[in-house]
């Protein structure tokens, strides 16, 4: 009421004035307070005297996601793009995030493209491109792009994670495979356990560093924790450490 109020006076005093500043406070003000007409119509007379930028076409794309109209909130997301297209950022990491929520990786990934291509040294657009790229089987491409955001960021956890488990999932095919082996080939099946083990032992380096960076994750824990417990007896040295990650484990539970 206050902002409108001082809109009143503006216009009266100085007739023609755009108090902008006052506009868009205004918007937000009734999208707070759920009044999301006055909020439409204020957050549009802000692109309409491009004030606000990109954000304001991002605040009126949620608004209208949040009543339910997807139509409208891709619409104006793509509108703000085109009219915006140097400081676009945050719309298109609003878009690639909504295709992520809708499992729609493919167009996810072509948003992300987008961002990183504006972006081109953030590392969580990296990593969002990996887990999109290991959700579509694309393990190798995940690869890449999971150690381009550790290039840009190398503490960033979810991406040494990730690698992790990348290696330590072909780790468990290969025991799967070890064990559709049949008895009567021990040698072969000896072999093929002794291969997948190996094969674990290169995860452990990604779930160590992980526990460097955040020495409380648990899930980063217990992966050590079964890791060093399966190796120790062709790795004696996991002894300690299989001891030492139980006891944290014990500890924080």
């Amino acid at each position: 009421d206050c902002f409108e109020q001082s809109l009143s006076i503006d216009s009266l005093a100085s007739p023609g004035k755009v108090d902008s500043a006052i506009i868009y406070n205004a918007g937000l003000i009734a999208d707070q307070g759920k009044n999301y007409d006055k909020a439409r119509f204020y957050y549009n007379r802000c692109i309409d005297i491009r004030y606000g930028g990109a954000q304001v076409f991002g605040l009126l794309a949620i608004l209208d996601k949040n009543q339910g109209d997807t139509a409208a909130y891709m619409a104006t997301l793509e509108r703000g793009m085109k009219v915006y297209p140097d400081d676009c950022q945050p719309l298109l990491v609003e878009v690639t995030n909504h295709y992520m929520q809708q499992d729609q990786s493919d167009l996810a990934l072509e948003y992300l493209a987008k961002a990183i291509e504006r972006e081109p040294n953030n590392a969580s657009f990296f990593f969002a491109q990996g887990a999109m790229l290991d959700k579509l089987g694309k393990t190798d491409d995940a690869k890449v792009a999971y150690e381009k955001a550790i290039e840009i960021n190398p503490e960033h956890f979810d991406s040494w994670l990730n690698l992790g488990v990348q290696v330590y999932n072909k780790a468990v095919e290969m025991a799967k495979a070890a064990n559709d082996i049949p008895a009567n080939k021990p040698k072969e099946y000896d072999a093929a356990i002794a291969a997948a083990f190996e094969q674990m032992n290169k995860a452990i380096p990604y779930f160590e560093k992980c526990h460097t960076i955040n020495p409380a994750d648990t899930y980063t824990m217990q992966a050590l924790k079964e890791c060093y417990y399966k190796l120790r007896q062709t790795h004696p040295e996991y002894n300690d450490k299989y001891n030492d990650i139980k006891a944290k484990l014990e500890a924080a539970e």
